[in-house]
């Protein structure tokens, strides 16, 4: 299940008004077709509209103000990124995967990761962003228990090696080889095209088994 059952980007336990339905009712009725459930996650993310942010604005990464540091833009918001050496952070996270397991997903993807290892001002400043990102994907972990699959994906590939079951080492792919549009005028090469996941296969062939 793919991004937009949720309400928001982080408050992922509750049903966007759109999707019609609850995430938590499918598992049942796709294991009973034969499918593994699998749901979509962004777990370090939150958008300015969502609940996550307006009730704990404090659990972000911050600027050097002070303020939610803003690290990204999509889904036509900018988005903050949860502080992962916050404690209360980590516990967050932890029912986070827990619950998504207890509505019957054992397959979880959980994208943007890299999210917790941008600078930032932290809550713990004597932690590194290396161990910052480690500390969140741990208690993902910890909440999903260790016989679900995780896969990673926009994840600082040598700091999840045991603690997720599989990464995707490559972008979204595209029905078309450049998205040139959007690499010239937007100065961003990163989109989705067969240019890129060919680009990122190649220089990552080594790393697969």
């Amino acid at each position: 299940l793919d991004d937009g059952f949720q309400a928001d980007l982080g408050d992922w336990l509750e049903p966007s008004a759109h999707f019609g339905g609850h995430a938590r009712d499918l598992p049942p009725n796709l294991v009973e077709l034969g499918f593994t459930p699998g749901l979509w996650l962004a777990p370090f993310l939150a958008s300015p509209t969502s609940k996550l942010f307006r009730q704990h604005a404090d659990w972000m990464l911050k600027d050097d103000t002070g303020q939610p540091l803003a690290v990204g833009h999509n889904w036509g918001n900018s988005y903050y990124v949860l502080d992962t050496t916050h404690p209360e952070v980590l516990v967050w996270l932890r029912e986070l995967t827990r619950t998504a397991r207890s509505w019957g997903y054992t397959y979880l993807k959980l994208d943007f990761l890299y999210g917790a290892a941008l600078p930032g001002v932290r809550f713990n400043p004597k932690i590194s962003r290396a161990e910052a990102y480690r500390n969140g994907l741990q208690a993902l972990r910890d909440g999903a228990g260790s016989d679900a699959f995780l896969l990673g994906c926009g994840a600082p590939l040598a700091s999840s090696i045991g603690l997720v079951d599989a990464m995707r080492t490559g972008p979204d792919v595209a029905p078309y080889w450049d998205e040139e549009s959007r690499r010239v005028w937007l100065s961003d090469a990163t989109g989705p095209s067969a240019r890129n996941a060919l680009h990122t296969a190649l220089s990552r062939w080594y790393q697969y088994a």
